[in-house]
């Protein structure tokens, strides 16, 4: 495919010009950032939102709304990807969506979450519990490095996130 789009001579197979037009038209505007909490990056992504005009989403939110004592988690979890696949598909928005709960870092959950967008690992290097760090890796369409100046952190997040979307 990149031959042809650099070179202008396109593929005869239409199967595979369609397969990579399907693949251009999936792309979602969703992104959830998964992180320990931090105030640190609760502001680098209110940043984030401010800059690229972004809609948020505060997984935590939602979930306490419909949560109870007895709740099912992944039931719950299911209700709350329904309701945001819903607004998502019948709107032209983009939605950052805050995903910093740890009782959401379960391989399953993570799972269902790449089908509503993109997987963006906030990764504090000082922040050290290796099981979350491993589950965050293996389920992540992308690592952002976090640096101790929250200022170029800032500054580097909003030219990486404009360069994907």
């Amino acid at each position: 495919m990149s031959f042809e789009i650099f070179t202008g001579v396109h593929s005869k197979k239409e199967d595979i010009i369609n397969e990579f037009d399907n693949y251009l038209n999936s792309k979602n505007n969703n992104f959830f950032f998964v992180y320990p909490f931090s105030d640190k990056n609760d502001e680098l992504l209110n940043h984030l939102v401010s800059e690229l005009n972004f809609k948020i989403i505060d997984i935590n939110e939602q979930l306490n709304n419909i949560l109870t004592i007895k709740g099912n988690l992944i039931h719950s979890f299911n209700n709350i990807i329904d309701n945001l696949l819903n607004e998502s598909q019948n709107s032209n928005d983009k939605y950052l969506i805050k995903f910093n709960n740890p009782i959401l870092f379960e391989p399953d959950i993570l799972e269902a979450t790449k089908k509503l967008g993109e997987i963006i690992w906030l990764y504090n290097p000082i922040f050290v519990n290796e099981s979350i760090n491993e589950t965050f890796f293996n389920y992540s369409d992308y690592i952002f490095i976090l640096s101790d100046d929250l200022e170029e952190s800032k500054e580097r997040i909003v030219s990486e996130i404009e360069r994907i979307i």
